[in-house]
């Protein structure tokens, strides 16, 4: 892109952040927590779902608002999730030279989304049936036992989620696989749900694609045990000034 059209676009997205968000820190950091998970989703999340996953640190009401007050960068599709509108605000947000006070740690947005994902197919992943009734797949063989306790009556966005940690989980875990307990959370879910987990991907028609990013998770996780990240790599992973 040429560099005078990316200081007129700068320019833009810093006068629509200015008149958006308020101008004082716990507010900023609320709209850059909102901002480093749709930045760094592999698909566009609902209301719904930002709040669950957000839980705790922003609530439902508050995302719709932080969203609309945003509407010239962001847009709400007819479903209620929500994107991006361009992806030069996506690169923009990224850049700490370009963006100032208003940069988004996509690598902590990464980080989270890792960490959710693991703890919804370590938690619920005896209710992943119910992504295949919601979506009119055919019954699964390996149903949920009554014995282990676990709620089968998931809401829509909770197994919408459920569904979105079954898909891209691997990616998000290939992300950050350098951290320790993000290896030993991939270790834990290939001890205890990996085969069961194979088993719905491949119902819903994911094999290929499964196995290659398997294999890929575990070669990264292997050479990420035996490499030391130098202190140069992840600060450089950290201000978000990576060329």
């Amino acid at each position: 892109m040429d560099p005078s059209s990316t200081s007129s676009l700068d320019s833009l997205y810093l006068a629509i952040l200015n008149s958006s968000v308020p101008n004082d820190g716990v507010s900023l950091n609320r709209f850059k927590q909102l901002l480093e998970i749709v930045v760094a989703a592999h698909r566009p999340l609902s209301f719904e779902e930002l709040a669950i996953v957000l839980a705790k640190k922003i609530d439902a009401q508050s995302i719709q608002f932080m969203v609309t007050v945003l509407s010239g960068v962001m847009a709400v599709s007819s479903t209620s999730h929500v994107h991006i509108r361009h992806n030069t605000f996506r690169e923009f947000l990224c850049r700490r030279r370009r963006a100032g006070d208003y940069v988004v740690n996509q690598h902590a947005g990464k980080e989270a989304l890792a960490f959710f994902c693991f703890q919804s197919l370590k938690n619920e992943s005896p209710t992943m049936a119910d992504i295949f009734q919601q979506h009119g797949h055919s019954a699964i063989s390996h149903q949920p036992s009554p014995s282990r306790g676990v709620n089968t009556q998931l809401d829509g966005s909770r197994v919408s989620l459920l569904d979105y940690a079954s898909s891209y989980w691997v990616a998000h875990a290939r992300d950050v696989i350098y951290r320790p307990d993000i290896q030993t959370e991939t270790i834990v879910l290939f001890e205890s749900n990996l085969i069961r987990w194979i088993d719905l991907l491949v119902q819903k028609g994911g094999f290929g694609s499964c196995m290659t990013s398997l294999d890929q998770l575990w070669r990264t996780c292997e050479s990420a045990r035996r490499t030391t990240l130098s202190s140069q790599k992840l600060v450089c992973s950290y201000c978000n000034d990576c060329p």
